[in-house]
């Protein structure tokens, strides 16, 4: 076991160098984020294979500890190498050591597993300025969390992860993104529709005071029923011709709203 550690120590010396090195050199723009994120799965790559070839043996009494434990506690106690740099070397090598240990050549066990989701998923909340590396650490953690049958755990990184895609794309996907966000949370935030559905009903009943040309109590009548039920012909003959489009096109927001709400809140039901 002794052989085992200083082996460890001194692989992790090595990642601390090579990532303290492309720490800097990503603060200097010397490189992008695109081949950052190359260099870590590549690296991780090669660290796994040295793994493989010293058979590491954790004691029983530590069952619920990873390799390069010394690393994730290190890392979350670190802050950027310098003022205003996006992270640190100590973070960037916390990930490389988890990569290396995820699907590397000792098998996990339920508890080293949940452990390791853990630590991907304060990971993937120390990028937040480098979104191609919290992708990657919340897809990890999402995955372990699946393995482990941790619903919630799937479901808060699954939301984390859509908002790293999001601050990662750009153009049209990104304001697509952002949109998915505020509107139901990517799916993970179904109720948050039906604060949209209360804004569209005030919507399209202060536009149908303006437009119908019916008492105030009818018209707020017909526009919070016509939402989930239209209304025939012989209700719009006393309305403006005005009103007609609008007791048109707010059904078809109401039916396409509650639609997506209900399909949202039964997969989220099936999934507890």
């Amino acid at each position: 076991m002794g052989e085992d550690s200083s082996f460890v120590t001194s692989v992790s010396d090595r990642i601390d160098r090579r990532a303290g090195d492309y720490a800097r050199r990503m603060s200097k723009r010397e490189i992008t984020e695109p081949e950052l994120l190359d260099w870590v799965t590549r690296y991780a790559d090669t660290v796994r294979k040295n793994l493989s070839e010293h058979i590491v043996q954790l004691p029983s009494s530590q069952s619920g500890n990873l390799l390069f434990e010394d690393m994730y506690t290190t890392a979350a106690r670190s802050t950027p190498d310098e003022p205003g740099t996006v992270t640190s070397g100590k973070r960037l090598a916390a990930l490389v050591a988890a990569e290396a240990e995820f699907g590397g050549p000792l098998r996990l066990g339920e508890p080293q597993s949940v452990h390791l989701a853990e630590i991907y998923e304060y990971l993937g909340a120390l990028f937040i300025e480098l979104p191609l590396l919290a992708k990657l650490a919340y897809q990890r953690a999402s995955m372990l969390y699946r393995i482990t049958e941790d619903i919630d755990g799937q479901d808060r990184c699954g939301l984390a992860l859509a908002k790293a895609r999001t601050r990662a794309a750009h153009g049209w996907s990104r304001a697509i993104g952002l949109f998915s966000d505020v509107l139901c949370g990517y799916g993970y935030r179904p109720f948050r529709l039906l604060g949209w559905v209360l804004v569209q009903l005030v919507v399209f009943t202060a536009v149908g005071i303006g437009v119908a040309g019916a008492s105030l109590g009818d018209t707020i009548y017909m526009c919070v029923t016509c939402f989930l039920n239209p209304i025939g012909p012989g209700d719009l003959a006393p309305l403006h011709d005005a009103a007609r489009p609008l007791f048109a096109v707010e059904p078809w927001a109401g039916t396409v709203s509650m639609s997506v709400f209900f399909a949202l809140l039964v997969r989220k039901w099936f999934r507890m």
